[in-house]
């Protein structure tokens, strides 16, 4: 089976009651209590390659050099 690497941006818009900008952006970063308003832009995905299994392998041993 073949793997993939996927990105996925998606713009989040909603509103928030805060004291202060700052506050307003702290909240801003808890984006995931606010799923339903998000929005995907784009998604991207690209194929990974397959590893070589003799890449994988221990070439080499225990022996000293002589």
């Amino acid at each position: 089976m073949a793997r993939y690497n996927v990105k996925v941006k998606v713009t989040y818009f909603y509103e928030v009651e805060a004291d202060s900008d700052v506050e307003a952006e702290k909240q801003g970063w808890m984006y995931e209590d606010y799923a339903h308003f998000g929005e995907v832009d784009d998604i991207t995905i690209e194929e990974l390659e397959e590893e070589d299994d003799e890449d994988d392998e221990f070439i080499g041993g225990d022996e000293e050099d002589e």
